[in-house]
């Protein structure tokens, strides 16, 4: 058969074939220091899964699979983390793992637990990888960055509430334009790497609802407009 012929034919096999979705992952803050990473499907079939986590800010301190999970078969995996091929779940350092894991029949579309894993502190949560489906191995996959915290991001100190001494604390962050170092994220509500007016409208409402109306922060726009005051007293204070 010539290259025509088969190009043809391959053609023709590919028009036929029934369109599936390619799964995606996410990654779900279950609070109390634990996340989980799940895959989505939009249709039933069994799953492989080989998927890279990694944190930024907050300590990665276990992994199990996730209870009840349809994955139930370590499955041998190309680990980027070390660069050879590794069964199961293998924590990497204190802040990235790498799982390979395949699954029973999923019964449809919906999000499978796959991993659950604990961490203390506050940061972010990333993961990459690729998932087959029926024996279809789609393109890498990537979710997050996301949110993840054993605390309140807006409780700077932290000492149980959002006060007038957090407000301060987030002037800083917000006149830095990142937040704090050493802080975790703390004041990146949503979070995108830097610390601004949408974090703002965030910051408000948690202290707010934390100081009970009390004393109340306004509109982010008069937030906004005190902040800008707060860093050119800055200014003026270091010149």
């Amino acid at each position: 058969m010539s290259w025509k012929s088969i190009a043809c034919v391959a053609a023709l096999g590919a028009m036929a074939a029934p369109a599936l979705a390619v799964p995606s992952i996410a990654i779900v803050d279950l609070g109390g220091g634990v996340g989980q990473l799940q895959v989505i499907t939009t249709s039933a079939g069994s799953l492989g899964a080989e998927l890279s986590l990694s944190l930024s800010g907050a300590t990665l301190t276990g992994a199990t699979l996730s209870s009840g999970s349809i994955f139930d078969t370590a499955n041998p995996g190309a680990n980027p983390l070390t660069g050879t091929e590794t069964t199961g779940i293998q924590l990497f350092d204190a802040s990235s793992l790498f799982v390979s894991y395949g699954s029973s029949v999923a019964a449809g579309a919906g999000n499978y637990p796959l991993l659950d894993f604990t961490f203390t502190g506050n940061g972010t949560a990333s993961s990459t990888g690729v998932v087959a489906q029926n024996g279809l191995l789609g393109l890498t996959l990537n979710a997050g960055p996301t949110a993840i915290s054993t605390g309140n991001i807006w409780d700077f100190e932290p000492d149980g509430d959002v006060d007038i001494i957090d407000f301060g604390n987030f002037a800083d962050a917000f006149n830095n334009g990142a937040p704090l170092p050493g802080t975790g994220g703390y004041g990146d509500g949503e979070p995108d790497g830097d610390v601004d007016i949408i974090d703002f409208g965030n910051f408000a409402d948690a202290f707010n609802a934390s100081q009970g109306g009390a004393t109340a922060i306004p509109e982010p726009a008069t937030i906004l407009l005190g902040m800008i005051g707060f860093a050119c007293l800055s200014v003026r204070r270091s010149a």
